[in-house]
């Protein structure tokens, strides 16, 4: 992990390597910090410490020399060997153990590394800090993110791909991230957002090429961009005929006034312009239409609705339903890879896309599990077959209860499509080398309530007895 020191100047780099420097030595315990000795650039300081150790009762004085390099290159053994000459005077000047650490920003190079490995087994009072040990202590002094989580959280702000992570200390340490198409980013040690610092950006330039951005400023930005996308697209998917520009406006900040969404007349003309480029919408200045005559525009039209933000009035649309169709299942076979279903299996595949929107938002894309060995022959067993089919129907039935147990869907099921009900029942099988030693049967129903007028006729989750009467007897009883 590369450490790039930052100034405005030499000087001013010079004592923010020095900052932390003390830094790293205070949380190995030495409180007291000497004759320090700044290089002309800035680039490495040599400093004395010293901290008191109590042994059987006798406190003494442990005396270090230290040297901390911020050149942009793995240190040498020039230079390690210059320090360890130094060590090696002190010692014979003042006839006493001296202890010695040596701190290295950007590495050391592999004749070091391995020189110091052969040398700490014999000198305990040598250490190299480097590397993870650099980086653990740094963690300790400023609660760095680890680097998996951080990427992760870089990766839902941007789908720019990450060429690079280093460190950059200036009274603080940030971490610099630089992306293709000559993009960077700054992030605080937690992996938040810097808010905004010219100076500190100008800094990193020294040490990296290309532009800024604040990808967490840029995610924020497209996310409402994306969201009036998808407004407009609402619009038109209830209309279900050509609309103006004027009316679709309108319309919007109707709709937005509703939603209490803040409106941002540069975002409002971006996302015109970016529904204007969707293949599923006709389009010329002033007019809009939405077009599902292809396969590829339903298959794209049903990405972008279910994809990040989903506007849950578009679900209960005539639109949404219609075009979740045989040919559009065809479509979705071949997606995966041709899997073999028969006309009763693609019947129950359809309706679960019908019903579950994340299972239609999962089927849109290649399921791994499917997908990864049919790639490799298009000679499957009958084994393999139901394999792949039993894999498809499974992660249909988990998409379904989620949905059907997530009370953002209420509307969905409840008013739209009128289903009261989910039951599901689990049988679970536990099994050693000769029998099975455990078997249960399980069965849950799954509801959905509207409360009385007091209570804004709220739609609730409900769980029920397995004795409840069905929803279709109660209709009877009324």
């Amino acid at each position: 992990m590369k450490i790039y020191v930052l100034g405005s100047n030499p000087q001013e780099r010079g004592k923010q390597l020095e900052n932390l420097t003390e830094k790293i030595l205070e949380l190995k315990g030495y409180k007291k910090i000497i004759n320090r000795e700044i290089s002309t650039g800035g680039h490495e300081i040599d400093l004395r410490a010293v901290k008191e150790q109590e042994i059987i009762n006798i406190t003494e004085q442990i005396h270090l020399i230290c040297e901390c390099k911020a050149h942009v290159k793995p240190t040498n053994t020039t230079d390690w060997l210059k320090f360890l000459g130094k060590l090696y005077l002190e010692e014979s000047k003042t006839q006493e153990k001296m202890y010695a650490c040596f701190i290295s920003l950007y590495g050391v190079n592999g004749n070091v590394s391995g020189s110091y490995e052969d040398l700490k087994n014999k000198k305990k009072n040598i250490e190299i800090i480097t590397g993870e040990d650099l980086l653990s202590i740094l963690s300790k002094l400023y609660n760095l993110s680890e680097i998996d989580i951080l990427k992760r959280n870089i990766n839902q702000y941007t789908k720019n791909n990450i060429l690079n992570i280093s460190m950059l200390y200036y009274n603080k340490l940030y971490w610099l991230v630089e992306f293709s198409r000559d993009l960077f980013t700054i992030l605080e040690s937690d992996g938040s957002d810097i808010q905004s610092n010219d100076n500190l950006i100008e800094m990193a330039k020294d040490f990296t090429n290309g532009n800024f951005t604040n990808i967490i400023q840029e995610k924020e930005k497209s996310d409402i961009i994306e969201l009036y996308e998808k407004f407009f697209i609402l619009i038109l998917m209830e209309s279900e005929i050509e609309l103006t520009k004027e009316t679709l406006l309108n319309e919007f900040k109707s709709y937005l006034k509703q939603s209490n969404i803040k409106y941002h007349k540069n975002y409002v003309f971006e996302a015109l312009k970016h529904i204007k480029d969707r293949d599923f919408i006709i389009s010329d200045d002033d007019k809009f239409l939405l077009s599902l005559n292809s396969i590829n525009d339903k298959l794209l039209f049903y990405k972008f609705l279910l994809e990040n933000q989903i506007l849950l009035k578009s679900l209960n649309t005539n639109i949404y339903q219609k075009y979740i169709d045989f040919d559009l299942l065809e479509a979705i076979i071949k997606i995966q890879h041709n899997i073999i279903l028969s006309e009763e299996e693609k019947t129950k595949f359809l309706n679960f896309i019908k019903m579950s929107p994340s299972s239609l938002s999962l089927v849109l894309y290649e399921i791994d599990l499917i997908v990864n060995h049919r790639k490799k022959s298009n000679d499957f067993s009958e084994t393999m077959e139901i394999a792949d089919k039993n894999i498809l129907f499974m992660l249909l039935h988990q998409k379904l209860e989620m949905d059907f147990n997530n009370k953002v869907f209420n509307d969905f099921y409840y008013l739209h499509n009128l289903v009261e009900e989910l039951e599901v029942e689990h049988l679970i099988k536990l099994k050693d080398k000769t029998k099975v030693i455990l078997e249960n049967k399980n069965k849950k129903r799954l509801g959905i309530g509207q409360m009385a007028d007091e209570y804004n006729n709220q739609l609730i989750p409900v769980l029920l007895l397995e004795n409840a009467p069905e929803p279709w007897e109660k209709v009877n009883k009324t």
